[in-house]
């Protein structure tokens, strides 16, 4: 396997993204964030699952090309911007985080399988 190929770039560019992600949840819910930074974090959140583009998606490569563009643009602009002290803490609190997070993920895991469990149980006894 080639180690410096495109998957493995593009692996590293979402762990990036993720870890940003993270980060900048928990510098949202950080009491020592500015207001500014908040309401910035909030209409990049708005702007993410909103279906409202900038150029449409359904225009082929260019409308997705400007997400892909402008949230890791965001991301790192905000990040920039925060307290170093509110930036610590919070890649304290990422990193704790992914220590649990495959506990985490066995949980949700075990979540899903309950509620299909339940879901075929309820289903079956509904139509028979």
């Amino acid at each position: 396997m080639v180690k410096n190929g495109i998957w493995v770039k593009i692996v590293q560019i979402f762990d990036f993204l993720r870890k940003y992600m993270l980060i900048l949840f928990f510098a949202w819910r950080h009491p020592q964030t500015p207001k500014q930074i908040k309401t910035i974090l909030f209409i990049l959140a708005g702007y993410l699952i909103s279906p409202i583009d900038i150029i449409p998606d359904y225009i082929p490569f260019v409308g997705l090309i400007d997400d892909m563009a402008i949230i890791p643009a965001a991301m790192m602009l905000v990040s920039n911007f925060l307290p170093a002290s509110v930036m610590a803490d919070c890649q304290r609190d990422c990193a704790r985080w992914q220590r649990r997070f495959p506990y985490i993920l066995w949980g949700v895991a075990l979540l899903s399988i309950l509620w299909i469990g339940a879901l075929i149980y309820g289903l079956y006894h509904l139509f028979t």
